[in-house]
């Protein structure tokens, strides 16, 4: 067993995981650093997917940049999930990007869509999508491509609220937070996707850092070891340290920082 200390980093914002594994993936350990690849589950349910969708929501969008949240009329309420993201991306998105490539700028967005059902498989919410997306064009012109139809036959497919991303001390880190939350029901369901252009996260490993020893020292502490860490990372401020037990592995710590 050693411990391994994982970064992944993306514009300003650094995740750190200090987790002990087994010496067989010391053995596995090849690049020092590369780009984090996608998980293969693109469920929000999934802690990977989860966590991969928020580095690239924090390393992509910024303030000024858009956030926003769009519904169906019960008119153009979708029939399942699938024809929802079809709509969303092949009316909406299509739109939207038609709309940027006119102006001279390329669209970066990244969506969730959302919906719940009860244990029989009856929704009881409707689908809904929650969305990031670059500033480029008015938030007007967006919400304007929220539609079906042409001229006077124009209709809106429903409810369409689009602000402003307005970043705290923490940059987007509550945004995200409310976007990655987990749904309140058995069966409520979250699927992410993003546009292809987006910034990925780079990883890198470092396995001679730090000891068990210290890591249970930290963990126990009562202020889990800011002092140390604040001064290892002096380019960022740390938002976050959450140290974990697992009764066969011991401590792991997990951190959070945005640059200074």
């Amino acid at each position: 067993m050693f411990i391994q200390e994982k970064r992944l980093s993306i514009d300003d914002y650094q995740e750190v995981d200090i987790i002990p594994l087994s010496n067989t993936s010391r053995k596995k350990t090849k690049k020092r650093k590369e780009i984090l690849p996608r998980p293969a589950q693109a469920n929000n349910n999934d802690k990977r997917s989860r966590r991969y969708f928020g580095l690239l929501a924090k390393g992509n969008f910024k303030k000024g940049d858009y956030y926003g949240t769009y519904t169906f009329s019960k008119k153009y309420l979708p029939s399942n999930p699938e024809e929802a993201k079809k709509i969303f991306k092949d009316t909406f998105i299509r739109k939207v990007r038609y709309q940027f490539k006119k102006v001279g700028k390329e669209l970066k967005y990244l969506f969730v869509m959302e919906y719940q059902e009860d244990e029989d498989g009856n929704s009881i919410e409707r689908i809904h999508f929650h969305f990031l997306m670059c500033s480029g064009i008015s938030r007007d012109v967006v919400e304007d491509c929220w539609s079906v139809g042409r001229g006077k036959k124009k209709e809106s497919l429903g409810r369409r609220n689009t602000k402003l991303i307005q970043p705290d001390s923490d940059g987007i880190q509550a945004l995200v937070n409310y976007l990655k939350k987990k749904p309140r029901w058995k069966k409520g369901v979250k699927t992410w996707s993003g546009s292809r252009n987006l910034e990925k996260p780079v990883k890198q490993v470092n396995n001679n850092k730090y000891s068990r020893r210290k890591v249970e020292k930290f963990s126990l502490s009562n202020d889990y070891g800011f002092d140390y860490f604040e001064k290892e990372y002096a380019k960022y401020h740390i938002t976050s340290i959450e140290p974990v037990y697992n009764d066969r592995k011991g401590w792991h710590i997990y951190l959070q920082m945005i640059k200074r």
